[in-house]
């Protein structure tokens, strides 16, 4: 079987170049995040500093850390799930290659074998054009959170040894992870249904697309309302998954997506011959389209839920401290310091915050075992009096 996909490879490589590099930029991405992630984890604050500099310092490792997080999933994630879609692809223009080979007599596990085969040597293409690529990307993805204020400009990440063997790991997995669906789909053809192009064979919304396309979807949109009152701290991680579930769940509703957007195009481009034939081969060609269709509503939707999410908090976040204040007119600093902005004519009340580290020391004992945690954190410091003239939150006993 290995033979036979090294053959496959050599002579369809076009159908596999789009799973490839995209296994190779997930690998890169991967690697430099989880780099990064540990020299972050690792850092210390330079000898010197003072303690309001190495809170600040700690707490931009702590938010760098969540990023890199985050972008570790969705790497993974959007990864398998291209290659999964490529494959898909795949074997749509391969459904008669395929069909002859069972009518030949080959089997539904030498079927599955052949696919996971091909999966694994792009595997290993992606992962040994990903991992110098990595280096590049680390580069890059460091100086970019150093210019956004996530990490110090002091920070250079370490390279590890080890990441040789979770970059290949992680590469190989994906891609046997991607193709595994597509191969159990592509052994379940039969070869005379593929090979007329009737009955289960052009049976593109099966069962499990509508069951996991509404699920996705119905899970989408609770999190979306419980999103609405979870506040900004619980707002932030739903929205990510809100996002992410939806668009997995039109990812597997394609079928019925891409043909309805197809006819829409047609009919703002009537009277297009072009327009025309374009219309006809998404309507007819739905597995293919459907295909082709998946990763970019995954990208689209990812991106514009996470900007609307994002903007959205922002915007709330804006709003509710514009309700906490209590004043006929408020003037915005701009950038200026509470004793400029006192110094401005007409101005009659300044509120200044001062931010101050401080040590939370948690003691945890259970028998005969005591635990203590130092935790460094960053304090809000006001005048009790001024504070209270122009916010609307009551000052609580102690």
């Amino acid at each position: 079987m290995l033979r036979l996909s090294m053959s496959t490879f050599r002579e369809r490589w076009q159908l596999f170049i789009g799973a490839i590099v995209t296994v190779c930029m997930g690998v890169a991405l991967v690697q430099s995040s989880l780099l990064i992630l540990i020299s972050a984890a690792t850092a210390q604050a330079p000898a010197g500093v003072t303690a309001m500099e190495r809170a600040e310092i700690e707490n931009a490792f702590t938010a760098a850390m969540a990023l890199l997080g985050i972008t570790l999933g969705l790497s993974v994630f959007l990864a398998a799930f291209i290659v999964s879609s490529t494959f898909a692809f795949t074997v749509a223009q391969r459904r008669r290659d395929l069909a002859l080979l069972r009518l030949v007599g080959g089997a539904r596990g030498q079927v599955r074998r052949l696919l996971l085969s091909e999966a694994l040597l792009l595997g290993v293409l992606g992962t040994g054009a990903g991992i110098p690529v990595g280096l590049l990307v680390m580069r890059m993805q460091a100086w970019l959170l150093t210019e956004l204020g996530f990490l110090p400009a002091f920070f250079v990440p370490r390279w590890q040894d080890w990441i040789l063997g979770v970059s290949f790991g992680m590469g190989v997995a994906v891609a046997l992870a991607g193709v595994f669906v597509a191969s159990r789909r592509a052994a379940k053809v039969r070869p005379l249904e593929a090979l007329r192009e009737t009955g289960a064979a052009t049976r593109v919304m099966t069962v499990s697309r509508w069951f996991l396309g509404l699920l996705f979807l119905a899970g989408a949109v609770a999190m979306v309302i419980v999103a609405g009152v979870a506040g900004p701290e619980g707002a932030i991680p739903l929205s990510i998954n809100a996002a992410l579930a939806a668009a997995v769940g039109l990812s597997a509703l394609s079928p019925l997506l891409v043909p309805l957007v197809g006819r829409l195009f047609g009919l703002a481009l009537r009277g297009s011959v072009l327009g025309g034939l374009a219309e006809a081969n998404l309507r007819d060609g739905v597995r293919r389209s459907a295909s082709t269709a998946a990763p970019l509503l995954v990208l689209v939707g990812l991106l514009v839920g996470q900007f609307g999410a994002m903007s959205t908090i922002a915007a709330t976040s804006e709003q509710q401290q514009r309700r906490e204040l209590d004043a006929d007119l408020v003037v915005e600093s701009g950038g200026r310091g509470t004793a400029q902005l006192a110094d401005l004519a007409g101005v009659a009340l300044v509120s200044a915050e001062t931010r101050v580290p401080m040590s939370v020391t948690r003691t945890e004992s259970d028998d005969d075992e005591v635990e203590t945690e130092t935790e460094n954190a960053m304090a809000l410091a006001v005048d009790p009096v001024s504070y209270q003239s122009v916010h609307r939150d009551t000052v609580e006993s102690g």
